[in-house]
Parts: structure tokens; C-alpha cells; sequence
């Protein structure tokens, strides 16, 4: 499987790789509000998407959502011109984090090349660690990063009452990667098998 891994460019000054891309306001304040408003109903009235590694706490995980799908689909220009590459949308992944939830250390699978993580809303902050750095992504925030690569967590338990996160999938547009558009759904929007 080919990599992304040189997608983040040379940082010149450096002399090294960057390993992500922080978008402060990825989204704007409208479609901040409507993102996170949306999730939290999904949240409330879910009762059948949970994380199977924390069932326990009842961590709401939805994958290819349609609305969800819409922002893969509309912000997939904007990250060819931050990846440098012709993309290919794989899946949205919401997850709401409530109190006291974990996060393990995690790379997406091999062919989930370019993983746009956005913090859609929380009551307190939450530091993520990618390849023992770490950042603390604003509510509208995005951070881009080849998640098949670099390994990403969250540190400690969640102390707020929630955290809402949105993570966007692509793999690079090659004949090869033809295979895994939509993540292998039929559609953008279709439920998963």
C-alpha cells in the first residue's frame, strides 16, 4: 500500500517531515454550530451505535453518516490543496466521548491514507498526542495527518462532560486505491456492511 507519508511537504526550516497540519476554523461558525448540534441529537437519541471498547460509558460511534458524508465530500478540495494529492473520500467517523472515556493509541488501516481529525464541539479541553507531540484542537478545528502512519490518542480520561469528534478518511486517487472509494460502500452515505 502506498503512503501519503510525504503528502505534509518538507518543512524547509527543519530539514523534516511535519507530521500534521493543524486548520485553525476548518469550520466556520455556522457550520460549527450545525455540526455540533447535530451530533449531540444523534448522541441523545442513539441507541444502537456504541463503541465496542468502551460499552460500559456508552460512547456514541457512527460511521458514513450521510450528512456527515456531505462535509467529507465538500471538504475534499480544500484538503488536495493541503495534501498536494488527488483524493478519494472513504468515510466520515463521529465518536462523542463522555465522561471519564479513554482513547488508545490508534493508526487507521493501511489504506485510510489521510485522516482529517475535527473537533466539532466540548465542554473542556482534551490534548491529543500524535507521534509524541501533542496539540489541543479549538471546537471548528481540524488536524491532518497520514493516520496510517502516525499513531494518535488522547491523553488521560475525559474530565468534561463530552467531546465530540469528527474524523474524515481519504486515500490517494491511483488506480490501485480505485478499489476503496467510499470505503467500500456502495455509495457516500450507505451504511456499512
Amino acid at each position: 500500500m502506498a503512503s501519503l507519508e510525504k503528502f505534509l511537504d518538507i518543512d524547509k526550516s527543519q530539514n523534516a517531515m511535519r507530521k500534521y497540519v493543524v486548520v485553525k476554523d476548518f469550520l466556520n461558525e455556522n457550520d460549527k454550530k450545525l455540526f455540533y448540534s447535530y451530533a449531540k441529537l444523534l448522541h441523545q437519541e442513539n441507541k444502537t451505535s456504541f463503541d465496542g471498547d468502551n460499552d460500559s460509558l456508552a460512547e456514541t460511534l457512527i460511521n458514513g453518516n450521510l450528512f456527515f458524508d456531505c462535509l467529507l465530500e465538500s471538504k475534499r478540495k480544500l484538503l488536495e490543496e493541503i495534501s498536494g494529492k488527488k483524493l478519494l473520500p472513504l468515510i466520515s467517523i463521529m465518536k462523542v466521548y463522555i465522561n471519564k472515556s479513554t482513547q488508545k493509541p490508534y493508526r487507521e488501516s493501511p489504506h485510510r491514507q489521510l485522516t482529517c481529525q475535527i473537533n466539532l464541539g466540548t465542554d473542556s479541553e482534551w490534548e491529543t498526542k500524535i507521534d509524541n507531540e501533542t496539540l489541543n484542537l479549538k471546537p471548528g478545528d481540524a488536524m491532518v495527518y497520514c493516520g496510517n502512519i502516525y499513531q494518535c490518542e488522547k491523553l488521560g480520561p475525559l474530565k468534561g462532560d463530552h467531546y465530540i469528534n469528527l474524523d474524515l478518511m481519504y486515500c490517494e486517487d491511483t488506480p490501485a486505491n480505485k478499489q476503496f472509494v467510499f470505503d467500500c460502500r456502495s455509495r457516500l452515505g450507505a451504511p456499512c456492511a
